[in-house]
């Protein structure tokens, strides 16, 4: 297994060196300091933060298909992970900002790789239980918004496999045909407008 600074455009491109032809990769990527760009207080004093959380969550995306295409001579697949852009969530702050900008983005690369027939795609899945997700402050909050919303029960831990799922489809030829688009795996919640009512849960 081999490591690179996602920041560090020369680790980036040493790494893709040492590859051969690729079919697909997976960006998921994404970083902030709890302390500065998440939490109780949108505002920070701290914009260094906020940069790097940017370099880092979004443009890297970036970086990673510019040094993925000359792997992928007979096109190829790049999926990013994501989480729900249509609404704000407490404590999420900076980082939903940042996920909104990657969802841009993909839509840009997805464009500017068709002529590679490479296709970028995004997912943008419910809560999931992760080593990044332990640093987000009252991760759980999130969770009980979902067990409110969605149609289809959400489970934060086994529903990773869903997320799994999807990613495995965007990656093969069964999507041949889909770029630049946003792929919600999140058990309906996203497109709800307001919570469950009493009748509607099963």
């Amino acid at each position: 297994m081999r490591f690179c600074d996602i920041a560090s455009e020369e680790q980036v491109q040493s790494l893709f060196d040492g590859l051969g032809p690729l079919a697909g990769v997976v960006h998921s990527i994404a970083y902030a300091n709890p302390k500065t760009c998440m939490g109780r207080e949108f505002h920070t004093l701290s914009m260094p933060d906020v940069v790097k959380s940017y370099q880092i969550s979004c443009a890297s995306l970036a970086t990673v298909a510019q040094q993925a295409a000359p792997h992928m001579r007979e096109g190829g697949s790049i999926v990013a992970l994501s989480f729900d852009t249509h609404h704000v969530y407490p404590l999420y702050n900076w980082m939903g900002v940042h996920k909104a900008a990657l969802e841009a983005l993909v839509r840009a690369l997805a464009r500017r790789h068709g002529r590679d027939r490479i296709r970028v795609n995004a997912i943008s899945s419910g809560p999931v239980t992760t080593t990044a997700a332990s640093k987000i402050p009252d991760f759980e909050q999130i969770g009980k918004i979902w067990a409110q919303t969605s149609p289809i029960p959400w489970d934060p831990v086994k529903d990773r496999q869903a997320v799994a799922n999807a990613s495995a489809f965007l990656l093969s030829p069964m999507a041949s045909k889909i770029t630049g688009q946003i792929l919600a795996v999140d058990g309906g919640a996203a497109m709800m407008g307001g919570p469950l009512l009493d009748y509607e849960r099963g």
